[in-house]
């Protein structure tokens, strides 16, 4: 894998793995971004989150409570839909 990344890295590309990504994604979400940016970062998330293991690790770093959170103060109803679809994706154990 250090191979392939170094390889990469000549080419200025990165491999991230699915952990990795959401982390970053999680960051990003907690900076005060605009909604059109975070409606895209929610269609990331919840995408990721379809995996099991990635739906367990988002948990465990708190990721399920931020979004729980963030559903419980927006009024915004795109906003509050990509919440509910991320959460109910995150939320197949």
């Amino acid at each position: 894998m250090e191979e392939i990344k170094a390889d990469f890295s000549k080419r200025n590309l990165s491999i991230s793995s699915e952990q990795e990504i959401i982390s970053n994604i999680d960051q990003r979400m907690k900076q005060d971004i605009d909604t059109q940016s975070r409606l895209l970062l929610l269609a990331d998330l919840e995408f990721y989150l379809h995996n099991l293991d990635n739906a367990v690790y988002y948990t465990d770093i708190g990721g399920m409570s931020r979004l729980l959170n963030l559903l419980n103060s927006t009024a915004n109803y795109d906003l509050a839909s990509d919440l509910m679809l991320a959460i109910g994706a995150g939320s197949q154990r």
